[in-house]
């Protein structure tokens, strides 16, 4: 029994941190699809979530039935809003930012939701990491600063090449623009700010076994399409989503069809890690993005991204980040496992008990009337 509960122990691990590896990949796909669409960013969030609306609502329905959605729902509807509006709106905001930056500097850039995120688990469950873990979390960060080279550190200048796309800042005359960096940086924060509130509230709701996860998607797809609607009337796009209904396009419905499957990946991916590990391991496990971005980027811009030494060093700092705490995490429960046997085993010899072994034939038992019979 308790091999097997090992086993089971070292698979829910596994199955956690696969999930975060999931929505790493996940993410890195959304945002090349994002790029490559021709609406703006908000109707095409608004497009993804009215499409994934119904695929939620569908799966919670088959998965666990409309009487078991509604009592959850009604028993958990305070924690269930709160997720869901923040969880909206961060990832309407995410989706924006690929107006403003690069892919590749998209991907930097959102390595410090590490920090927003811890802060979050901390007020909110009173999560801690121990040192080892936050270490980890220090040097991905650096590796990212090295990465991004913000403009206000003694960075050497970048020269790109003229092929290149423009960043912020440059020749606007170029192909691809992009809007105000300090504009995008806001957009960046608030939206980290409340996704990492939103991923807490999620480790509540996963770690409590009271929510089955295809609830927890469909009241964040209709409030996603209630909102998204909404700041689309607010920045006016109004008319290029009804030029999209009145003249739907092969290409956009491809791609918002593809989100709107890639989010039940996504919202499927979070609900597990954060079930089986700590809220601030899930953006630490997003880490790879700062290797498939690059890539993404390559497949959507035509060309890799313009590299320096510094750029090298951060590649290597953050992904051996990741490496390390994943492979600490698995010897972990090694070490555990044989703490605990060694324990065990001296707890019996303290007692004067030696392992347990099956009764020889010729020794003499004693009967229920306390006299020695022998079993021979």
């Amino acid at each position: 029994m308790e091999e097997q509960s090992s086993n089971c122990n070292i698979f829910e691990r596994l199955r956690g941190k696969l999930s975060g590896l999931l929505v790493c990949v996940v993410l890195t796909v959304v945002y090349g699809l994002v790029k490559i669409s021709e609406l703006p960013a908000a109707v095409v969030f608004l497009l993804r979530c009215f499409f994934s609306s119904f695929l939620f609502v569908g799966l919670a329905i088959v998965l666990v039935g409309i009487s078991s959605c509604q009592s959850q729902v009604r028993t958990n509807w305070k924690v269930l809003g709160i997720r869901s509006v923040c969880d909206s709106i961060a990832l309407c905001l995410f989706y924006i930012c690929v107006e403003y930056f690069p892919l590749t500097k998209l991907a930097f850039l959102g390595q410090t939701q590490s920090f927003f995120v811890m802060a979050a688990s901390w007020i909110i469950l009173r999560e801690k990491l121990n040192i080892f873990q936050v270490v980890c979390l220090v040097t991905a960060f650096i590796g990212a600063m090295l990465v991004i080279q913000p403009p206000f550190l003694p960075f050497p200048d970048q020269h790109e090449p003229e092929s290149n796309h423009t960043l912020v800042g440059e020749d606007e005359s170029d192909a691809r623009e992009y809007g105000n960096v300090y504009v995008g940086a806001a957009i960046l924060v608030l939206g980290l700010t409340l996704f990492s509130v939103g991923s807490t509230l999620m480790r509540k709701m996963s770690s409590s076994n009271q929510l089955n996860w295809a609830v927890v998607a469909s009241c964040q797809a209709v409030c996603g399409l209630v909102l998204s609607f909404i700041l689309v009337l607010i920045l006016g796009k109004f008319e290029n989503l009804v030029d999209f209904v009145m003249s739907p396009s092969l290409k956009e419905s491809v791609i918002t069809a593809g989100l709107a499957v890639l989010s039940v990946l996504l919202q499927l991916g979070i609900f597990y890690c954060t079930k089986y590990e700590k809220t601030a391991m899930l953006p630490l496990l997003c880490t790879p993005q700062v290797l498939l971005m690059p890539l993404s980027e390559f497949l959507v811009e035509g060309h890799l991204p313009w590299l320096n030494v510094f750029h090298c060093i951060g590649f290597f700092l953050t992904i051996t980040a990741i490496l390390v705490i994943l492979t600490a995490a698995l010897c972990r429960d090694r070490l555990r496992e044989c703490f605990d046997r060694n324990e065990n085993e001296k707890g019996s010899l303290r007692d004067g008990q030696g392992p347990a072994t099956m009764p020889s034939p010729d020794i003499k038992a004693v009967n229920e009337n306390g006299n020695s019979t022998s079993n021979v």
